[in-house]
This record gives C-alpha cells, sequence and structure tokens, in this order.
C-alpha cells in the first residue's frame, strides 16, 4: 500500500536539490499539497467511515473543498483549515496559473505547510 507522506518526502528532496526550475518548484508545491490530501481523506476514511468522493458528489462540489469541510468539521481547528486552505491555494496557483511566477519561497511555504499539516495528522 501507498503511503501519502512519501509524496511530502519526496517534496522536500527535490526542494533540497532545487536547481532553479520553475517546473520544479510548481511540482513541489503540488506534491506537498497531494501529500496533506491523501493524509486527510485516509483519516476521515479510517476515523469516520467517510467516503470523500461521495460526499463531493453529493453536495455537488469538488472533493479538494468537501475535503477541507469535512477536516474542519471534524477538528473544529480554525489555523489547521487555514493551514489546509493556504496550501490548496498555493497548489492551484502553481498547476494553473501559468503567468504568475512560482518562487522558492512558495514552495518552501508549501513544505513548511505540508510538514505542519502532517505533524497534526499523526
Amino acid at each position: 500500500m501507498f503511503d501519502p507522506y512519501e509524496f511530502y518526502e519526496i517534496s522536500k528532496h527535490l526542494y533540497r536539490n532545487f536547481d532553479d526550475n520553475e517546473a520544479l518548484l510548481r511540482t513541489i508545491i503540488g506534491r506537498a499539497y497531494y501529500s496533506v490530501y491523501l493524509v486527510c481523506r485516509e483519516w476521515l476514511r479510517d476515523n469516520f467511515n467517510i467516503d470523500v468522493n461521495k460526499e463531493a458528489k453529493k453536495k455537488g462540489v469538488s472533493v479538494h473543498s468537501i475535503l477541507i469541510e469535512l477536516i474542519y468539521e471534524k477538528r473544529r481547528e480554525r489555523y489547521f483549515i487555514d493551514f489546509i486552505r493556504e496550501l490548496k491555494e498555493k497548489r492551484e496557483s502553481s498547476d494553473y496559473e501559468l503567468k504568475i511566477h512560482i518562487t522558492k519561497e512558495d514552495a518552501e511555504r508549501a513544505i513548511y505547510l505540508a510538514e505542519s499539516i502532517l505533524n497534526e495528522m499523526r
């Protein structure tokens, strides 16, 4: 079985070996986000028998949006949700906004956010 924490570890590894490549920075942010997304999704499934995909379909929203809503409902920690939202926004920008410049600081912040979130989920 795949461990989503490996995506986070890959992000850190890529960041440490950064060579001034914006595609790499965008990849780092994406992998950091998906490590968090998958860990949170599995936490909801394992602890509350919640299928994020079914909930999203039922409400007609994205799985990413419903995940944040459900995590907040179960944890009630505002800062935690703010971290997930910020990381999600960074991932969306890095994946879809081709006219903006993604910086090393953006990737560093994404790694910090992912690490903070993942540590809380353990």
